[in-house]
């Protein structure tokens, strides 16, 4: 449940939250080959929240999480370096969104998730896109992909939109590719790597190419494939 994001600002990489026998509010800056805590948000101790680093504007924003069993957050924080600030209203709670920034347009895009239920049932899954320009939460009402939990998102930086991919819905495990470019949901494809949740994604600006590493096809049942995507189809490179 924890959540990683580049501080471009400063070369290094920090990550927020997770879950360690309780969700937690810990932000961490890995410093060579260690972490170091940088402090703690009290009001705000989560795992699988919206993490992300606003470039444009230097500040990491943080969105929603879960604080327990059958528990989702709502709420918007921002870290500009040196202290909190909290952000407005905007999104239903919810945990295990995607969550990304948009660094042509200067926005971060939110999707989907696992919102907050009746005591002892499961929790809704959502199908909505918000965007968040740094002053306001924007409800997207574009139809999009079906509803989901855990998907992975990254940033396409040359193409100026963003990737989607898998998750849990409704009837299971998806293995389903989604472009937004900031007005629309495309879908790219059906096949690729195998249906998962958790499989987490990241752009390689360098070589441009989306990667895809593991996830989960159960519980506990862990994938340890790594996949790359160029733009138009999914290749695996390992193992």
């Amino acid at each position: 449940g924890v959540r990683l994001a580049p501080d471009t600002a400063r070369s290094r990489i920090l990550s927020f939250g997770g879950y360690n026998g309780r969700s937690m509010g810990q932000l961490r800056a890995l410093m060579g080959t260690e972490w170091q805590v940088l402090g703690t948000l009290a009001g705000l101790p989560v795992a699988e929240p919206g993490f992300v680093f606003d470039e444009r504007r230097g500040r990491f924003v943080v969105f929603g999480g879960s604080s327990g069993a059958g528990q989702a957050s709502g709420d918007t924080w921002e870290y500009d370096g040196e202290a909190w600030h909290r952000g407005p209203t905007g999104p239903s709670p919810r945990h295990s969104a995607a969550m990304a920034y948009d660094e042509k347009r200067g926005r971060t895009v939110l999707f989907g998730g696992a919102g907050q239920g009746p005591r002892g049932q499961a929790p809704p899954q959502l199908s909505d896109t918000w965007e968040y320009d740094g002053s306001t939460w924007i409800a997207r009402p574009e139809p999009g992909p079906p509803a989901r939990l855990a998907p992975g998102m990254a940033y396409d930086a040359r193409r100026g939109h963003m990737i989607l991919f898998g998750g849990i819905g409704a009837g299971g495990f998806l293995g389903d590719t989604w472009s937004w470019d900031g007005s629309r949901w495309t879908r790219l494809a059906e096949t690729g790597p195998e249906p998962r949740a958790m499989g987490y994604l990241a752009y390689d600006k360098a070589r441009d190419r989306v990667v895809l590493f593991g996830g989960r096809k159960g519980w506990p049942d862990d994938l340890a494939d790594t996949w790359e995507w160029d733009g138009s189809s999914w290749r695996r490179v390992s193992p």
